[in-house]
């Protein structure tokens, strides 16, 4: 229901709005990778590893 909603509501949009949402959408594609790749890096290291990255 939210995304119907959603899909409405953009439709009611004009391209500057539109801009901003694309934008929007950027920015939390990029902290979505940001957050994955530390969390992957913790999983994978050795704990020789993560006590490097932790004093650095």
């Amino acid at each position: 229901m939210l995304r119907e909603n959603l899909k409405k509501e953009i439709d009611k949009l004009s391209e500057e709005q539109l801009k901003k949402i694309a934008d929007f959408i950027a920015f939390l594609e990029f902290q979505s990778r940001q957050i994955e790749s530390s969390h992957l890096f913790w999983q994978r290291a050795t704990p020789t590893e993560r006590a490097r990255e932790f004093r650095e």
